[in-house]
């Protein structure tokens, strides 16, 4: 069948062709790249040096998607220390942040 194919797109077959390059080469895969800002401070730095790096061509618009997320993510991130141990809670992203709290304290006082 191989050799079908082979011949077939040495005489033109466009199709065969794509089939053999196709099953001979993995697709590429897009890459996050390692880009260094100047974020530090407050979150809201963080998303404006995102965004600036983006509209300046310094990124791409999908890894400031990335970078955006992560961003996110970190924000619903809540830092305790509980009897000596770090912990790191992750409020819900459907519940607002202060009644996330509100809760948490209420259970702590339980």
């Amino acid at each position: 069948m191989v050799e079908a194919l082979i011949k077939a797109a040495k005489n033109g077959n466009v199709q065969a062709a794509k089939v053999l390059l196709e099953r001979s080469v993995a697709p590429l895969k897009p890459e996050s790249a390692l880009v260094e800002l100047d974020a530090s401070g407050e979150l809201s730095n963080r998303v404006r040096a995102i965004v600036g790096a983006m509209l300046s061509g310094t990124v791409s618009a999908t890894l400031a998607t990335e970078m955006l997320a992560a961003v996110a993510v970190a924000s619903r991130a809540v830092p305790e220390v509980v009897d000596g141990t770090r912990a790191i809670w992750m409020v819900p992203p459907e519940m607002p942040l202060e009644e996330w709290t509100r809760q948490a304290q209420a259970m702590a006082r339980t």
